[in-house]
């Protein structure tokens, strides 16, 4: 075990969220997210600036998912903000995925959201498109989606008082 950095993540407040991506680390705090480049065998260079394409306001927990269709990206969820997307280099609101979700899971090549009783799926490679006449979906569960998670080819939906799969 050894320290990433012994530098701070920038801004104030709790960190809300830490993630391992693309031999660096997403870092969660306030209203703004931070990448860290490095790699697991040598030093660490630096946090950069916010790469969030906008603020995110009132942030209580971050979670994230890593994928790779045609690049290697880390979608990241807040609760309350839109869904973003990094891909190392940029960072793009998802404006038209659902606000304030709170779970989201890449499965057979569509991006899953998930917010309250609502599971939101995504066109086919395509993590920018929901509307159902091009491909995306949603579906109401009947319970209070608190998880998800891809396990031997189905994905798991983790609720209040039950749990579903889609395969």
């Amino acid at each position: 075990y050894t320290k990433f950095d012994t530098s701070v993540v920038p801004g104030t407040g709790r960190v809300l969220g830490a993630f391992v991506f693309n031999y660096g680390v997403v870092a969660c705090r306030g209203s703004n997210v931070y990448y860290g480049t490095g790699n697991y065998y040598s030093t660490y260079s630096g946090w950069g600036a916010a790469i969030n394409p906008s603020a995110r306001t009132g942030a209580d927990q971050y979670k994230a998912h890593t994928y790779q269709w045609s690049e290697r990206r880390i979608a990241l969820v807040d609760g309350v903000n839109y869904p973003m997307r990094y891909n190392g280099t940029a960072a793009i609101d998802l404006t038209n995925a659902p606000q304030g979700a709170t779970s989201v899971c890449e499965y057979n090549n569509a991006l899953f959201f998930a917010k309250e009783a609502h599971l939101y799926g995504s066109a086919p490679n395509d993590d920018t498109t929901y509307s159902s006449g091009s491909g995306g979906f949603e579906l109401v569960v009947g319970d209070k989606i608190v998880g998800l998670k891809v396990f031997r080819n189905e994905l798991y939906i983790f609720c209040t008082q039950s749990i579903g799969k889609l395969s």
